[in-house]
């Protein structure tokens, strides 16, 4: 409850503090911790969506900032900042992916909206959060990406997730749902699955579009990891 309750604190200092400050090496560290705290698992269903639209509002920030003025001084620090963002987002979501209790539809697919908004925005090169810094290293926002896509089992996780969620509200063991709403469970977790399986997919071809119609080369990562052709 306190981490829920200190982010509308955070939120207005992000909004009033000038991006300079936010990616200088003195304070981006404290901001991305404190967004990964916002973000992860520790915080409510709602805090977790306004720390990604938190998140997503700094990477506009800076993507505008790259656009305006590359020579700039700090501009390193701004893209380097601007990967570490959807790394943490990346990572966070693959994380709370895990647990049923943490597996939250309503977090998954407002996360992937806004990312379609911010890949969409004129100011946005793609290639800026999809690939990181160092070309060896994975790239967390397309892992995440894929895996829901790729992933053929997610509605037994979003099933598992119902059941956990009536189960908490009603105080009853699973194995005394009645046959109607074991069907209902079945169906919305068959339902949320392909949603989100879409979203995703339909993401991914978007960011390729965006990088292909530009005729620049794609910079995917070296070796196996995510973000690599091996991948």
């Amino acid at each position: 409850a306190h981490v829920d309750d200190s982010f509308q604190v955070f939120r207005s200092v992000v909004y009033l503090t000038p991006l300079s400050l936010l990616v200088s090496k003195e304070h981006s560290g404290v901001i991305l911790d404190k967004l990964t705290a916002f973000c992860g698992m520790a915080s409510s269903s709602s805090t977790r969506s306004a720390g990604q639209a938190l998140s997503i509002h700094l990477a506009l920030r800076c993507t505008r900032f790259l656009r305006s003025d590359e020579s700039d001084g700090i501009a390193d620090e701004v893209r380097r900042f601007l990967g570490s963002l959807f790394q943490m987002m990346g990572q966070v979501q693959m994380e709370a992916g895990k647990s049923v209790r943490n597996l939250s539809y309503m977090v998954i697919v407002s996360c992937i909206s806004m990312w379609r908004r911010f890949f969409l925005h004129p100011s946005v090169d793609p290639r800026w959060v999809l690939f990181p810094f160092a070309a060896s290293d994975p790239s967390r926002p397309l892992e995440w990406l894929t895996s829901l896509f790729a992933d053929q089992e997610l509605y037994k996780r979003f099933h598992g997730a119902l059941e956990y969620a009536e189960t908490a509200t009603t105080g009853r063991d699973k194995d005394g749902f009645v046959v109607r709403k074991a069907k209902q469970i079945r169906e919305e977790a068959e339902h949320r699955a392909s949603v989100v399986r879409t979203l995703a997919a339909s993401t991914l071809l978007l960011v390729l579009r965006r990088m292909l119609c530009d005729g620049r080369a794609i910079p995917w990562s070296r070796g196996s990891g995510a973000g690599s052709v091996g991948a």
